[in-house]
């Protein structure tokens, strides 16, 4: 496979602290993660026993730039790494870490990117590897979407479930092209067009934050959106309860977190902060029960921010959100 936005990472993005050369418990990320190529990846597949999952950094900003926001996060990827890299590596020693680099976007040329990173997470799932992906603004969503779904139906199998924690519907017209806002759009568009479901729950929106338009449109697509107004400790079970049911009705899911949707408290990098969004616990509190549910198949982390950020703080809570996912993933 032969992609022209596809760069090797950086082996010193990998470092960190080594408190033993060769004791595993004591082992960091850096220590555990092991870089391959996309060449390596059927091997890897092939000779390991392990449960595999693999880091892929979407680098782009073009999106969020057409979107009229903050630009920056096209260095999410590479903070992220960085950040998770001084952690400790505990997640279950059946499973492996790998890293096969970054999609970065050129200039103007985003659709490029897309449909190099909708091959690549393909070209992942048939190999029974996991793919993480870091973003990047979340004009991710549309190649990474079409990436899983074209898995599915190698499979036979219905189109994923989208579930999506976000400050924003990521509705919104595609007539100029498609933007960090129009994933959602332009996935139904397709489906509708190829006579496909289009199954799309949205965990965290603000209504300051989305048009009525916006909201109709997610009506008129059967979008279920739980605001997060209406989100709290009393409500956050039947939330949930909601959520695992529309799941259950699907072969799969794909998950994706848009950072924003996080109070500016404790994520300020971001592209569009959010002054009244979510805590970092209840983000968890949802991951946490979807992955568990063992369907999820792809994920991803979006619209992280590195020139805005406050001594990292975003970037850092990034990385705890992937340890945690991945101790989850690990789960026997």
């Amino acid at each position: 496979m032969i992609l022209k936005y596809h760069h090797s990472t950086n082996p010193e993005v990998w470092t960190g602290r080594i408190d033993h050369p060769t004791d595993p418990d004591a082992a960091r990320f850096h220590q555990a993660v092991r870089l391959v190529s996309i060449e390596d990846i059927p091997g890897e597949s092939e000779k390991s026993r392990k449960t595999l999952f693999c880091i892929l950094g979407f680098s782009c900003d073009e999106g969020v730039r057409r979107n009229m926001g903050r630009v920056g996060a096209a260095e999410g990827p590479f903070k992220i790494r960085a950040e998770l890299a001084k952690l400790p590596a505990n997640f279950n020693r059946t499973s492996e870490l790998l890293d096969v680099g970054n999609i970065i976007c050129q200039g103007e040329y985003m659709e490029s990117a897309q449909a190099e990173l909708s091959l690549l997470v393909n070209h992942l799932l048939t190999h029974n590897i996991t793919p993480l992906v870091l973003g990047g603004g979340h004009e991710i969503v549309f190649g990474h979407y079409l990436g899983v779904a074209m898995h599915a139906e190698n499979l036979s199998q219905a189109p994923p479930l989208i579930i999506n924690l976000d400050a924003h519907l990521d509705l919104r017209p595609t007539n100029d092209g498609g933007t960090s806002g129009t994933s959602f759009n332009q996935i139904a568009e397709k489906q509708a067009a190829e006579g496909k479901p289009f199954d799309y729950i949205c965990i965290g929106t603000q209504t300051y934050g989305n048009t009525r338009s916006l909201y109709k449109r997610a009506d008129e697509l059967g979008v279920n959106y739980y605001d997060a107004k209406d989100i709290t400790e009393t409500s956050k079970g039947h939330v949930l309860s909601q959520v695992l049911a529309q799941l259950k009705t699907h072969d799969s899911a794909y998950l994706t977190l848009d950072f924003d949707v996080l109070n500016a408290a404790h994520a300020p990098g971001v592209s569009s902060p959010q002054p009244f969004g979510i805590s970092p616990d209840l983000m968890l509190y949802f991951v946490k029960a979807i992955l568990r549910t063992r369907k999820v198949k792809s994920l991803d982390i979006a619209e992280v921010s590195p020139r805005y950020d406050d001594d990292n703080q975003t970037a850092k809570l990034a990385a705890v959100v992937l340890y945690s996912m991945l101790n989850v993933l690990g789960e026997a």
